[in-house]
């Protein structure tokens, strides 16, 4: 009889087919790829920044039967002592303490509300309390006797601040909890109260300052007494000079025979105007007689320009020496000679031509015009530097009135920071004593202090990894 064989039909799965359904539908493959992709690009830098403070808490118990503690806890015999790594029971007790509603609210209550949520109007005790707890993260491992604790915030500085407050409230918290600690409360309150003054005194020392415009006193009001001598050096020097300029310009005008105020001739004319009889020429009125006179020559001319030139110079120096000799002195009588001289000789081309008396007249005008206006300068900086001195001195004058109040605020936060120091050794004796014995506290140190907060990332990149590979799955699936 002849076999009968079947054969098998071949299988529609195979590259080809996939290859070609991919191909037939890689529009809508890579439309929800590209969705997935930019979902998770949104996720990724939209996510909620969160951050995360870490500090890692041993828990060691030394454990011995007293008259307070009438059983052993760790080996529920009495008269006993046992020493050992907690189980995981007492871990358990600890992680409760420390994640408990009480702790919480003493962290809240503590830190203040407008600290642990500074985004939120009017915040209260109990929302921040929730939040603290919400926060909260423990991890343990089996057999070990070391606890994780992790707090995370949106606020990196709060992450830390909250763990902190956290850490050290534990401590009294398992006392209250544990042990009757009475005397470690009582320390704990009066390191408070004694906090609380000196932060007061602090706060009023800081807005009395404030106020005074001054950090620190002493360097103040020596900053002023520097400020204040060295204006008045500046302001006698000013008036030195001042002194020395008004006699070179009284001079100036004593030579050239110009009026000195400007204001004093405009008053003489005026009254001579007024008393003038009417129909009577006054003497601005009557015009001068034009002398017949020789034309000098140009070096005439520059003979005189240099003699007017010579003896500003000569005047300008008796101004300076005057300040430092007598008239006696040879060098004082041998410049007025020369000046005199000068004068003389000046007089003579004066004389000689007389309208060369108009070219020095113009010329000691221009030059006396110049030696006022540097007068005017010295007297503005000379007023200038007297008011300086003025407000230097009442500055120094408020100073002097609220330096009392200060001295006494300094000294009281002198004293405040001994107490305070004080109480915070007691206090951390107290508590290396109550750590130390077994009847009343068990040894719990912290090994890691709360850690520089630093970002939580990995809730975000597991998002945004399911967004990417969701979508090229999902497009690929349909």
């Amino acid at each position: 009889m002849p076999e009968h064989r079947t054969e098998p039909e071949p299988s529609n799965l195979n590259l080809r087919n996939i290859l070609s359904a991919l191909f037939k539908w890689k529009r809508t493959i890579l439309g929800f790829a590209v969705f997935g992709i930019v979902a998770a690009a949104g996720v990724f830098f939209f996510y909620p920044a969160v951050y995360e403070s870490d500090a890692r808490l041993l828990v060691r118990y030394v454990l011995e039967r007293s008259a307070v503690d009438p059983v052993d806890a760790m080996s529920g015999q009495s008269g006993t002592r046992g020493t050992g790594i907690t189980n995981d029971g007492v871990i358990g007790a600890e992680v409760s303490i420390l994640t408990s509603w009480d702790l919480s609210v003493q962290v809240a209550e503590a830190l203040g509300p407008n600290r642990v949520l500074p985004d939120t109007k009017a915040p209260s005790v109990v929302a921040a309390a929730a939040v603290i707890n919400s926060g909260l993260g423990t991890t343990t491992a089996k057999g070990s006797n070391i606890i994780g604790v992790s707090y995370q915030n949106g606020k990196p500085e709060v992450a830390t601040a909250v763990l902190n407050e956290l850490v050290n409230r534990y401590f009294t918290k398992h006392l209250e909890v544990h042990r009757s600690a009475g005397a470690f409360d009582f320390v704990s309150q009066q390191t408070d109260q004694v906090r609380g003054r000196l932060g007061q005194t602090e706060d009023t020392l800081k807005r009395l300052k404030a106020k005074a415009g001054i950090l620190d006193l002493k360097d103040s009001i020596s900053a002023l007494n520097g400020e204040a001598a060295k204006t008045a050096e500046q302001l006698s020097i000013a008036e030195g000079d001042l002194a020395e300029q008004r006699a070179k310009v009284k001079l100036m005008e004593g030579s050239t025979g110009l009026p000195a105020p400007a204001v004093e001739q405009t008053a003489s004319k005026s009254s001579a105007g007024a008393t003038a009889t009417p129909g009577q020429p006054t003497p601005s009125t009557i015009p001068p007689a034009t002398p017949v006179s020789a034309t000098p020559s140009p070096k005439d001319t520059q003979d005189y320009q240099a003699l007017v030139t010579n003896l500003t110079h000569l005047r300008q120096t008796q101004v300076e020496m005057s300040a430092k000799y007598t008239p006696e002195n040879v060098l004082m009588k041998m410049n007025q000679a020369h000046i005199n001289d000068l004068e003389h000789q000046k007089s003579v081309l004066e004389k000689t031509f007389p309208s060369l008396a108009i070219i020095g007249a113009s010329k000691g005008e221009q030059d006396l015009g110049s030696e006022r206006a540097r007068l005017a300068g010295m007297e503005a900086k000379a007023d200038t530097l007297r008011r300086q001195l003025i407000n230097t001195q009442e500055r120094m004058k408020q100073l002097s009135d609220a330096a009392p109040e200060i001295v006494r605020l300094e000294r009281n936060k002198e004293v405040e920071e001994t107490n305070y120091r004080y109480f915070q050794g007691t206090l951390e004796k107290a508590r290396i004593d109550e750590a130390l014995d077994p009847s009343k506290m068990p040894n719990i140190s912290a090994i890691q202090r709360p850690s520089p907060p630093a970002m939580v990332t990995t809730t975000r990149n597991k998002l945004a990894l399911a967004f990417a590979g969701g979508g090229l799955a999902f497009g690929i699936a349909l």
